[in-house]
């Protein structure tokens, strides 16, 4: 006789949705700057008339601070002798215009040659404090074909180097030269945070002295240098520093049971005050705990969170839940970042059954 039994099939699976979400590193710049941006986007030249003896149209985009204010002298960059050293204009980075000059033949380097491209720019500290020219980078190429918009192209006898001289109110502070030029457009960065010559406390002139020389020697008839993108940034004096922070990243799955991270380590910070902060993948300001394991990070349900350290003096503007670290105001320094994924389980749904089988039939 043959047993007929009945069974209900039960499959339980967690599906762990490994939810990464896809955040790229997060990187924050630290505290408000003063900015002086040429992108020269509005090169206009042309054979006919004055344009190509014209710099009016380099203007800069300027971001004063709450430490100091910054202009540019005489409203955009320039070279001496205009009538005799004009600009072109030729395609840049990202199809936007850029500016091509004549350089200089000789491989001595002359930061007073008619040649250089010049700007003059003040900064004045907003009571009294030290201030710092940063920054300054641009794009260059030394192109082996000249290539003008709506213009001509052609073999170009290019520079092989270039040099940067700095004056602080005339004298001068930072002279660099035989730097080698690049056949395709290429970023130049030049950090002067460290450098006492390049702080003030009280109103400052800093003039700049961009030059390219020493033409490769191909008998051509013309030797342009191409610059794009020219950026000077300032400032504000201080030792404070976020440090560095170690640990995780963090893996938690929303549950309903408390995950909270540990072992997370901070060194090297400097300051007066300190705040841990925690903000979503674009900064936004979700909590501002004493400690980090202080928080619960399964009731925020699934997402990604990310684990700041700030360090500052004296007072911040807007360092409140629901603000962005972008909108921070005051002298500080923020860390490294850690990341803590909150990821989803979800059982799913199963399909199928009841099922019937009958012992003993062989089948």
């Amino acid at each position: 006789m043959h047993q007929i039994y009945h069974f209900t099939v039960i499959l339980i699976t967690i599906l762990l949705q490994s939810q990464l979400y896809g955040v790229e590193t997060v990187e924050f710049n630290g505290p408000e700057r003063a900015t002086i941006s040429f992108d020269l986007d509005e090169c206009y030249s042309r054979v006919f008339g004055d344009s190509r003896i014209d710099f009016s149209e380099f203007t800069a985009t300027t971001v004063n601070s709450s430490f100091a204010e910054v202009a540019v002298v005489g409203d955009n960059l320039y070279r001496n002798n205009p009538s005799s050293n004009g600009h072109s204009c030729t395609p840049g980075i990202d199809d936007t215009p850029a500016m091509c000059v004549s350089s200089l033949e000789s491989c001595e380097y002359d930061a007073q040659s008619d040649k250089a491209i010049r700007i003059d720019i003040s900064v004045d500290p907003i009571n009294g404090q030290e201030v710092v020219l940063n920054k300054f980078s641009f794009y260059e190429l030394a192109p082996e074909q000249f290539n003008y918009i709506d213009g001509a192209t052609g073999i170009n006898d290019y520079p092989t180097l270039y040099g940067l001289t700095i004056y602080k109110n005339g004298q001068e502070v930072y002279s660099e030269e035989s730097i080698q030029t690049t056949s395709a457009w290429s970023l130049e960065e030049f950090d002067f945070s460290d450098i006492e010559n390049f702080k003030v406390s009280e109103f400052a002139q800093f003039s700049f002295v961009l030059l390219g020389y020493c033409s490769v020697g191909n008998a051509a008839n013309v030797n342009v240098w191409d610059v794009e993108q020219v950026d000077i940034e300032f400032a504000q004096v201080t030792n404070v520093s976020g440090g560095q922070i170690t640990g995780g990243p963090f893996q938690f799955c929303v549950d309903g049971i408390e995950d909270r991270v540990s072992n997370i380590e901070l060194t090297d910070n400097e300051g007066d005050n300190s705040q841990w902060i925690v903000t979503d993948p674009d900064g936004l300001i979700l909590g501002l705990p004493v400690e980090p394991d202080q928080v619960n990070f399964d009731n925020a349900g699934p997402g990604v969170c990310l684990i700041w350290h700030l360090s500052y003096d004296g007072e911040i503007e807007f360092l409140t839940q629901g603000s962005s670290l972008s909108d921070l105001i005051g002298c500080f320094d923020l860390s490294n970042s850690i990341q803590v994924n909150r990821n989803e389980s979800n059982g799913g749904e199963l399909f199928g059954g009841p099922f019937e089988f009958t012992v003993g039939d062989g089948v």
